[in-house]
């Protein structure tokens, strides 16, 4: 008999149809807020009244939301049912597996950390992520939570495998939480994650650049978006990861050539401890190789960045990944690069924000991934497990 093959869903990013569109609407007029009257659902949402209301009784039947008062009469309160199942957010960050669960307001109410091997170190095998869905499966003490679903934050190293990691990772999931399971871009559920952990944008349209190869996400609203491995336009070119400007693998390179640096004497010698931060700290100590290399890249990630502001019209750019650290010179040759590029209704606009959640962004992103999923569902695929 054939194995029936584990259903693949990823989060979605924006609209499909009028409906994903009106649905999207009203959960962004509603999602940071304990409750609201039926009228402030509808001034914010600009929805009309029928449409409104179906969706509100979808959510009901469904038990996301709970009312308060007569049913749609004029003090109707539509309040997030807390007391409901709870959604789970997975995410990797280096030798940690984070775990995070939230009730349907999306309070963080549970949180496991895993020691787990180091993602970075993967080599694409499929005992690999065997061994890490056990490892997570058996050390977690979150399974007898109740849940709606389940997202991961899938690293783009994993999409690199050959064989379908995605699967792998679904069923690993379903089998020891009990849930359907979604996927999402890691970098994705950070800038996700970002918007609600960090203050200063929660309420604005982003750009998130992750890392010194520049992995991009652009948040409006609640519209993500995101690179297009099919595309060829360079509105999403300018959003994929440039792993020709990977400062680590540069500096690598340059070493085995014979160019002197004091990158290998930080690193205890050893080439393969070289990571992110050593070189960084070399720059900021004046070492000519990793300031070099580091301006370099930072010029390039300017560049794209610059393009990205005046194409999409955001001036608030998230630093994520180390490279918003003010050590090492690399958020300055960002600015140098934005100096040259920007247009001139965005000079001395741009703001330049540093990630402030980098751990924990992933997991608690992927959550709320999760939770803006079931709202954005109305056709209730996320219960076909």
């Amino acid at each position: 008999m054939a194995r029936k093959k584990t259903v693949i869903r990823w989060c979605s990013t924006g609209s499909k149809s009028v409906a994903d569109q009106d649905a999207l609407n009203l959960f962004h007029a509603i999602k940071d807020h304990d409750r609201l009257p039926f009228s402030e659902i509808l001034k914010r949402s600009n929805l009309p009244n029928d449409t409104a209301r179906k969706l509100i009784t979808l959510y009901i039947k469904r038990k996301y939301v709970k009312p308060e008062g007569a049913l749609f009469g004029k003090d109707y309160l539509v309040g997030f049912n807390k007391g409901y199942k709870n959604v789970l957010g997975v995410g990797f960050n280096g030798d940690k597996c984070i775990l995070t669960i939230l009730d349907m307001s999306g309070a963080v109410i549970r949180r496991e950390e895993i020691s787990i091997k180091n993602v970075g170190e993967f080599k694409g095998r499929k005992k690999e992520i065997n061994d890490l869905i056990v490892t997570i499966g058996t050390r977690s003490k979150l399974k007898d939570t109740p849940l709606c679903t389940g997202v991961i934050a899938v690293p783009e190293k994993f999409r690199e495998f050959k064989f379908d990691t995605a699967e792998l990772l679904t069923k690993g999931i379903k089998r020891f939480f009990k849930c359907g399971v979604l996927l999402a871009n890691a970098i994705t559920a950070a800038a996700y994650g970002e918007k609600s952990l960090n203050e200063k944008i929660s309420n604005k349209d982003v750009i998130y650049l992750y890392s010194d190869i520049g992995s991009g996400v652009i948040i409006k609203d609640e519209t993500l978006i995101e690179p297009d491995e099919s595309s060829t336009a360079s509105d999403k070119t300018y959003l994929k990861p440039w792993p020709q400007y990977d400062v680590v693998a540069l500096t690598k390179r340059f070493i085995d050539k014979g160019l002197g640096t004091a990158v290998v004497d930080m690193a205890g010698g050893k080439t393969e401890n070289i990571n992110f931060e050593i070189v960084m700290e070399a720059a900021k100590n004046k070492d000519e190789l990793a300031g070099d290399l580091v301006r370099s890249s930072a010029f390039a990630l300017g560049v794209r960045a610059s393009y990205l502001v005046n194409t999409f019209k955001v001036p608030h750019i998230v630093l994520a990944g180390g490279i918003g650290n003010e050590e090492g010179g690399f958020s300055e040759g960002m600015k140098e690069a934005a100096k040259k590029f920007l247009l001139n209704e965005f000079v001395d606009k741009v703001h330049l924000i540093k990630s402030g959640s980098d751990k924990d962004a992933f997991s608690v992103g992927a959550a709320l991934l999760g939770r803006r999923e079931l709202f954005m569902d109305t056709e209730g695929e996320i219960w076909k497990k």
